[in-house]
């Protein structure tokens, strides 16, 4: 695990959008404390229907929680919506909820901050004097987001990638040409011939940029369910009983999963995409959106979703996992910051 010093809160605030891979809009962040350490970040869009602030502060604690050596959170307000009445601060219903019941939950806020296109200032502050927004260029110019930058870490401008097809008319029929070769695999028999061929064929290809031939057969094994479902685990584990599996497809393991190939798988799929047409795009759409889950991008994997179900309405897979999503559920090794994707410890 990376360790940074954090020696001002404009370190704090160029580290969180890094963490969450683009810079969040409209959402509150939270990042929990392990005495001087940073635990694990969340970042959850500011309610704007009808939930009440006891019930957002509850559901959002519940979160926070099952970082069991948690002792304390910071909290970021990113927002540019105007406060509601004399209160300078926006969103002060949802706050002061969050502090008293992560307060009950022994979590108290030990500090927060607004964010706004304008500027970014303490947001517990009470004196005029000092509560005037300070230039977002003190984040941009902080010794973390120097860092982060000097690393190679990017923000997205955009939340889910969509390459623009560049394959040729022959495309989409290779394509239904390797699904249909894998009709007749047997689901959970992994010594299965078809099984076989399409997971050395992923292996294979992950870190290379497969010519369209390639890119169609790859993508074809998706199309096909019990292989597709087979293809996923393997990004995270290899295990071939049934209740891994389910533990996987799920998030409920709890081993760090190689991050590094799930990386790789990541950038698999996005080259795939540029040689798929249509409704097959739907299976690397929901695999993408379920690897950004994994990687705790919450916001990213609901944008994937979103893909997916525009080009293949009513897609099974999609539908379930984003019902998961739209749960709150987040995946066990995102709660833990020697399991999560990309961690990083602030001293």
């Amino acid at each position: 695990m990376e360790k940074l010093k954090a020696t001002t809160a404009a370190d704090v605030l160029a580290l969180f959008p890094h963490i969450l891979g683009f810079d969040p809009r409209e959402s509150f962040g939270l990042m929990t404390l392990q005495g001087p350490a940073l635990g694990v970040s969340l970042r959850i869009d500011i309610p704007t229907d009808d939930i009440s602030p006891a019930d957002f502060a509850r559901t959002l604690t519940s979160h926070l929680l099952e970082d069991v050596n948690a002792d304390g959170v910071l909290l970021m307000v990113y927002t540019n919506e105007k406060p509601a009445g004399p209160d300078p601060k926006p969103h002060k219903d949802y706050v002061e909820a969050m502090k008293r019941e992560l307060q009950r939950g022994g979590l108290p806020i030990r500090d927060g901050w607004l964010v706004t296109d304008q500027g970014w200032t303490d947001y517990f502050c009470e004196d005029p004097e000092c509560c005037q927004l300070r230039p977002l260029s003190e984040i941009e110019d902080s010794a973390i987001s120097a860092h982060m930058v000097f690393k190679g870490s990017a923000k997205r401008t955009t939340l889910a990638d969509d390459p623009a097809f560049i394959g040729s008319e022959e495309a989409g029929r290779k394509i239904t040409e390797t699904a249909a070769r894998m009709e007749n695999v047997v689901p959970l028999d992994f010594t299965d011939p078809g099984h076989c061929e399409a997971r050395a064929a992923w292996q294979k290809a992950l870190g290379t940029q497969p010519d369209e031939d390639e890119a169609c057969e790859l993508a074809g094994y998706l199309q096909c369910k019990p292989v597709r479902d087979r293809l996923v685990v393997d990004t995270i584990s290899y295990a071939e009983d049934m209740a891994t599996i389910r533990n996987v497809l799920t998030g409920r393991v709890t081993e760090r999963p190689d991050w590094a190939r799930v990386d790789a798988t990541e950038a698999l799929l996005l080259h795939l995409l540029a040689y798929t047409p249509g409704a097959a795009r739907a299976e690397l759409f929901s695999f993408l959106g379920w690897l950004s889950w994994y990687k705790g991008r919450s916001s990213v994997a609901a944008a994937y979703f979103k893909k997916a179900l525009e080009v293949q309405p009513g897609h099974r897979l999609t539908l379930l996992l984003n019902e998961m999503l739209r749960a709150g559920a987040l995946p066990a090794v995102g709660k833990n910051p020697a399991t999560a994707y990309n961690a990083t410890q602030l001293e």
